[in-house]
């Protein structure tokens, strides 16, 4: 790793801080531990979820996302209900009162974060947010994190399939979309096939 890849780990190692000090002071006022405001984020976020996969999108032992989870039932800010298609499995949502408070703890370390993100052109903001796909699909095909919902790695997503500013190409929305469009977390993705999503990333590499 040369010395650029140090200093930008060192940088990416400063949010996490940042992330970091930021859920602990702003859980404190709710009452909350930083991992149960991140669990009321998450659930605003997927809605309805299976405890084993809210623990494995936090990274955490399923028994500790459980006792966070009954820990937060006991406050009234989630309810568990079985799942439509398998009344075995158990789901997670929020209840009224957990939408307010999940609300005011996905804003823990947004508002820091987006005012700086704030002050960069479109085209400093697209690179930094390619760059940082890029460094999420390694994660992901290391297993450092769970498959995350970006167009990479979707059905519908088609890298070098647009043109001009925007080179990539959704056919769920029949449009070409530029890479500052593309997205980390999106609610319709549909994960391709292993040689899709193969071809894809080593596609969008290149773009």
């Amino acid at each position: 790793m040369g010395p650029i890849h140090e200093r930008l780990a060192d940088a990416l190692g400063r949010f996490a801080a940042l992330s970091r000090a930021s859920e602990q002071r702003a859980s404190s006022p709710a009452n909350l531990t930083p991992l149960q405001g991140r669990a009321l984020a998450l659930l605003s976020r997927r809605g309805p979820i299976r405890v084993g996969a809210l623990a494995k999108e936090l990274m955490v032992a399923y028994a500790t996302a459980s006792e966070a989870l009954t820990t937060l039932e006991s406050k009234g800010l989630v309810v568990k209900e079985a799942a439509p298609d398998e009344h075995r499995a158990v789901l997670v949502d929020l209840t009224r009162k957990g939408r307010t408070i999940a609300r005011r703890a996905s804003g823990w370390v947004s508002k820091a974060i987006e005012t700086a993100v704030s002050t960069l052109d479109d085209g400093e903001a697209g690179a930094i947010l390619a760059g940082l796909i890029k460094l999420l699909v390694t994660l992901e095909a290391d297993g450092a994190i769970l498959e995350a919902r970006m167009c990479v790695s979707c059905r519908y997503f088609e890298s070098g399939g647009g043109q001009g500013a925007r080179p990539h190409y959704c056919h769920l929305l029949e449009s070409s979309i530029g890479t500052h469009e593309l997205r980390v977390d999106c609610p319709e993705h549909e994960r391709g096939s292993p040689d899709q999503v193969s071809r894809a990333v080593a596609s969008f590499r290149l773009v």
